[in-house]
């Protein structure tokens, strides 16, 4: 699997880029910090359906760093302005 960021380290709200799932596939999903989490952070993942709406699937948190995602889809990760005041947190994806 090669990783890469999908969304940089910060701590503004930001979506990453899209994260797509192909059919017979997974992906892994991580949180990244040079600092310790608080335990507020949250960071939603969405599932983009074809109606352009977007569904909550899950989220990544402290306790939570990374999830696997098996169902195909194109997805994203949210980054909220109070989901990590002061520190940075961005997101990679193993795929």
């Amino acid at each position: 699997m090669a990783q890469t960021t999908v969304l940089a380290a910060g701590d503004t709200a930001a979506n990453s880029s899209d994260i797509t799932v192909v059919s017979g596939s997974s992906v892994t999903i991580s949180l990244f910090s040079a600092s310790v989490l608080p335990l507020s952070t949250s960071f939603p993942i969405y599932l983009k359906t074809p109606s352009a709406s977007v569904i909550s699937v899950g989220s990544l948190s402290r306790d939570q760093t990374t999830v696997s995602i098996y169902s195909p889809g194109v997805y994203y990760v949210a980054r909220t302005a109070s989901s990590n005041p002061g520190v940075n947190v961005g997101v990679s994806l193993d795929a």
